[in-house]
């Protein structure tokens, strides 16, 4: 864990639901969004792939096979179409009770949240081209312009940052990028494209770590943090916003 000699963390910190408040109900779903905004979080972060006919959903795993009907196969989702792909129960697997959870798209995902609460979108790695990914993440973005204000778009991946630069530096829509990484040789490379914001392992994050970015003014948010020891820890070092699958847990009353 992060540790400081301040007694008191700096203020204030952001309050991230990590793919929705999902320490409470299943992760990337309707039900894990509507708790992180009752809760009254500050921003949300949800995973995005590609469905088969090319459709962005809300989905962490290269397949349902974790949060999915165990009776079924599942092959990857970039080998099904939606229409199949929202048949499943993909809440059962966390409890009983959210047996009617379906798989959600992006468009769903705007249309619920952004007028209560930003969206931090995290695309994921994928066995579609990069520019395939971004190019129907972007246009579902803009199709649904008139469902949020502000975004957060971020990935592990340089390339397909790098292709969502280069978009946003023509519509200049207000969509911040973030660079996420879980090892420390992966920051350079988004700071040195100008990433303006970073989103790090917390156990990446020390006090030589840090103070050079705390130096360059970019905002660092940390993942996924549950405990809300560690998170003060992390506010007193300088991150700005936590993580985390309980929401519940780390606001301040």
């Amino acid at each position: 864990m992060a540790k400081s000699n301040e007694k008191t963390p700096r203020s204030p910190c952001a309050l991230i639901a990590h793919r929705g408040a999902s320490g409470l109900a299943p992760e990337n779903t309707r039900a894990a969004l509507r708790k992180a905004c009752e809760i009254g979080v500050d921003c949300i972060e949800i995973d995005v792939r590609l469905t088969g006919d090319q459709i962005p959903v809300l989905l962490h795993d290269a397949s349902l096979k974790r949060i999915g009907p165990k009776s079924q196969k599942h092959s990857p989702i970039n080998h099904s179409p939606l229409q199949t792909l929202k048949g499943y129960d993909i809440g059962s697997w966390f409890d009983p009770k959210f047996s009617k959870e379906r798989l959600i798209t992006l468009a769903d995902a705007l249309a619920l949240c952004q007028k209560q609460v930003p969206l931090m979108i995290e695309i994921k790695r994928d066995t579609h081209p990069p520019q395939v990914i971004v190019d129907a993440i972007f246009q579902a973005l803009v199709a649904n312009r008139s469902a949020w204000k502000h975004l957060f778009v971020g990935s592990f991946s340089y390339p397909v940052l790098a292709l969502f630069k280069e978009k946003l530096q023509r519509t200049k829509l207000p969509i911040e990028l973030i660079g996420i990484a879980d090892k420390s040789d992966c920051i350079s490379p988004f700071v040195d494209l100008g990433i303006g914001r970073l989103a790090l392992w917390h156990k990446l994050i020390t006090p030589k770590l840090i103070d050079p970015l705390n130096k360059k003014k970019i905002p660092i948010w940390s993942f996924t943090v549950n405990n809300r020891e560690e998170a003060e820890a992390l506010a007193a070092l300088g991150v700005q916003g936590i993580i985390t699958n309980f929401p519940n847990r780390l606001k301040k009353k």
